[in-house]
């Protein structure tokens, strides 16, 4: 399990159960920690890279590898969000890996924020000379970081802002701002499921839709699709759309768990993955498995 950005837990506080009981009555087994920084992990997710990220995954595998005497072939990830990122460059780096599922992949770091800026602006009914305004202010940014500013001349530019960064989230921005998977995804030739929810206020899956869909009439093993009446997190739409989960959402979320999901996602998932599964030679065990750790990542 690639998690999505934040301070995770192994089980992103509950959200991924309904998708893992699904997978472990399959057969499968299921391997997931807390990410640096959280739980008993040391570290510091905040000082991580895209490319960190991706070399933490890429240690994992070579854990279950080495620790269960897996194969690539018996292994799959499934990654979340900000794993756009993460998924990918390893679907690239590891192409005998089973199969990938990934779930409201944006491409672009910088069109993703301000796609996340609109919506928000949006939701609460600023007019368009202020989404003007604020889209210049976007571009400012993204000449700042160009100038790879310290945080001290941050504080100078933006401190008066209300939601100014913190001196981590301005080091961990600064560090991925340039993020782009557009060119990750050509070439890979695992299974490859993409799940967009249709509507996402956090990214702009349209543009993700758009700009992939070309990739299937060249691979019939990568399919990308736009789950009707799903949020960003494939729930269901409105019940579970907000941008930035609170207690209610929560506790919501937890009355009704498999529920949660929009009509139909788990269902493709399993699916999908014993489908793929097929091809990859895998044996399903007849008692079935559930192990995740808290592991301290090398």
């Amino acid at each position: 399990m690639v998690h999505g950005d934040g301070a995770i837990p192994y089980d992103a506080h509950g959200y991924y159960q309904p998708i893992w009981n699904r997978l472990i009555r399959a057969g499968y087994a299921v391997f997931s920690w807390d990410k640096p920084g959280v739980g008993q992990s040391e570290g510091q997710w905040l000082h991580q890279s895209m490319q960190d990220r991706q070399a933490e995954v890429q240690s994992a595998i070579q854990y279950l590898k080495t620790r269960y005497s897996l194969e690539d072939h018996q292994i799959g990830l499934v990654g979340f969000s900000q794993a756009g990122w993460v998924v990918p460059a390893l679907a690239q780096q590891n192409q005998d890996l089973c199969f990938v599922v990934g779930v409201g992949f944006a491409l672009n770091w910088m069109q993703q924020s301000w796609y996340l800026t609109e919506k928000w602006m949006q939701l609460q009914g600023q007019s368009s000379e202020q989404l003007a305004a604020a889209y210049q202010r976007h571009l400012a940014e993204l000449a700042f970081f160009n100038s790879e500013p310290d945080y001290a001349e941050y504080l100078v530019q933006y401190g008066h802002a209300e939601s100014v960064m913190s001196p981590e989230r301005f080091q961990f921005v600064l560090l991925n701002y340039q993020a782009d998977a557009t060119d990750d995804y050509p070439g890979i030739s695992m299974p490859f499921l993409l799940l967009l929810g249709e509507h996402d206020q956090n990214v702009d899956v349209r543009h993700t839709y758009q700009t992939l869909k070309p990739l299937t009439k060249h691979s019939s093993r990568f399919q990308i699709h736009m789950v009707p009446s799903a949020t960003h997190s494939l729930l269901k739409h409105p019940q579970f759309n907000t941008q930035k989960p609170r207690y209610w959402f929560w506790l919501r979320f937890s009355m009704n768990r498999e529920r949660a999901f929009a009509d139909g996602v788990l269902d493709h998932i399993e699916q999908w993955v014993k489908q793929s599964s097929k091809g990859c030679g895998i044996t399903l065990a007849a008692s079935q498995h559930h192990f995740g750790t808290r592991a301290k990542p090398k």
